[in-house]
């Protein structure tokens, strides 16, 4: 594993946490992290922190910049359902366990050398490591693909760091003049404007309550803005900032080594190409390792006899999305007639269908999951309202789109007072 410092303009990840000075080991799939924290003072008081990471096959950080090869990377990656992660400039691409791509992501980075595009983090400290896009949009991916959440109009700077203190880490979006903070699952915190554009800000625990402070720079000017964690503004004008510009020491796993038997295989597979990165798994859990190798245009699939192999396209801009709907169920309750109201549901299923389709194929982050909405429909068969009780896709525009196919319902009158539908609708997708 390669250990190096990344400049922080902005910092990268800034982790504080109220049990620093402890150890602690995680076990899981084999992949034992260690870290130590320890806690120290530069500058005048300033309190930073700092970590070390052992991964021994694990991207525990890792940072795309405008300087990076165009030569694909592969990661081992810690999930059973996808257990490999292909990275290169056209994005990401992860392989289910049947072999096979599942999902794809690209969106615009930004273009800041000095800035990462791509975190791999912990953010609600489950043990488990969440993804973090940086650019247009800005998103948050689950360990197993699917998308948590997401900044559609993205943002010019992304720090992550705990400003809520509450063990959790959160994102701060910053924009021309204006930052918000949200929590790891995208609650939002406050906000704030300095009244001038910001050219980047820094992050750090100034003031020792293990919290994340900022300094931000106003951008054509050698004045700083200091705020606290809870956005209070601490200092309107400073000459130079105290917070250190390499305030955050990350150590950082690398990819997956190139290694021999992978070469071996590839060669014995007869693949057309030269092979930039690969891995060799057992990915559906069967016995048996496959090997996985990527050339500049292809993903080979080998099986372990060599027999076999799997061709798919090693760019991200090549996949197409499949959307998926299903009506789960549908429950009607107080109509003079419940069969038939829920048959009016029944047949807008494909109405509902297309308000995810047609999302997805326009923003690659749109989640997954299950949808339930309830509709309210009065003594004259006409809808009064229509309500979410849930929602796993966290999507505003699919959820009010839903809303409007099911108002537009010809539903049968209600018996006695308001009937009630409940509509449970679960949306997935795919990509290839």
């Amino acid at each position: 594993m390669q250990v190096g410092r990344r400049k922080a303009t902005p910092p990268a990840v800034v982790r504080i946490d109220a049990h620093a000075a402890n150890r602690y080991s995680i076990n899981q799939q084999k992949l034992v992290v260690s870290m130590h924290f320890e806690r120290r003072r530069r500058r005048q008081g300033v309190a930073t922190m700092r970590y070390s990471v052992l991964v021994p096959s694990l991207l525990l950080a890792l940072g795309v910049s405008a300087s990076a090869s165009a030569e694909s990377k592969v990661y081992n990656w810690p999930d059973s359902d996808m257990p490999v992660l292909v990275e290169n400039d056209s994005g990401l691409i992860f392989i289910t366990n049947e072999k096979r791509p599942h999902r794809v992501y690209t969106w615009k980075a930004r273009n800041d050398g000095d800035a990462d595009n791509l975190y791999l983090v912990d953010l609600d400290g489950d043990q488990s490591y969440e993804v973090v896009g940086a650019g247009k949009p800005t998103f948050v991916l689950k360990t197993n693909s699917d998308p948590m959440w997401q900044l559609e109009k993205g943002c010019d700077q992304t720090i992550v760091a705990d400003f809520v203190a509450d063990d959790k880490l959160d994102l701060l979006c910053q924009n021309s003049k204006a930052m918000k903070v949200y929590t790891y699952d995208g609650q939002f915190v406050w906000e704030l404007s300095l009244g001038r554009r910001i050219d980047h800000c820094r992050a750090g625990d100034y003031n020792g309550d293990l919290k994340a402070d900022l300094e931000c720079k106003y951008r054509g000017m050698n004045k700083w803005a200091r705020i606290d964690a809870a956005g209070e503004v601490l200092a309107k004008e400073l000459a130079e900032p105290e917070i250190a510009e390499d305030a955050v020491d990350l150590s950082e796993a690398s990819p997956v080594e190139l290694s021999d038997a992978v070469k071996k295989a590839a060669k014995g597979a007869e693949i057309d190409g030269e092979v930039q990165a690969g891995l060799q798994k057992d990915l559906d859990g069967d016995g048996k390792t496959e090997t996985v190798a990527v050339t500049d245009k292809s993903i080979f699939i080998i099986s372990a006899d060599g027999k076999t192999k799997e061709k798919f396209a090693a760019s991200a801009k090549k996949y197409s999305r499949k959307p998926f709907a299903k009506l789960n169920s549908v429950y009607a309750n107080n109509f003079a007639d419940n069969q038939k109201a829920q048959e009016v549901v029944n047949g807008l299923q494909d109405k509902l269908s297309k308000c995810y389709a047609s999302r997805v194929r326009r923003n690659r982050f749109t989640g997954t999951g299950q949808l339930i909405l309830t509709v309210n429909v009065n003594e004259k068969g006409k809808v009064s309202a229509v309500n979410k009780l849930h929602s796993a896709i966290n999507d505003k525009k699919v959820e009010n789109c839903a809303k409007k196919v099911l108002k537009r319902g010809d539903f049968p009158k209600a018996e006695g007072g308001t009937g009630t539908i409940n509509v449970n609708m679960k949306y997935t997708f795919r990509d290839e």
